[in-house]
């Protein structure tokens, strides 16, 4: 019972749980970081239950580059 968006992958046995919404063009993997804005927290392989989910990027430590992300909003 989720939506999945147009051109959207999600491969590599991760898990969407229950009422999730992944949005256009997002791609999840099992390497892929799923950056949580609520919590600030970092998890990978799983999108929980109720969440939205957008195509995103964080900053290195250092703050000289980005790389992607899945974003739960």
């Amino acid at each position: 019972n989720c939506f999945i968006g147009a051109r959207s992958e999600v491969v590599e046995g991760v898990i969407i749980e229950q009422n999730s919404v992944i949005s256009m063009g997002v791609f999840i993997g099992q390497s892929t970081r799923i950056y949580d804005r609520e919590t600030g927290g970092i998890g990978y392989g799983r999108v929980p239950a109720g969440s939205v989910v957008v195509s995103g990027s964080l900053p290195s430590a250092d703050g000289s580059y980005s790389l992607y992300c899945a974003v739960i909003v």
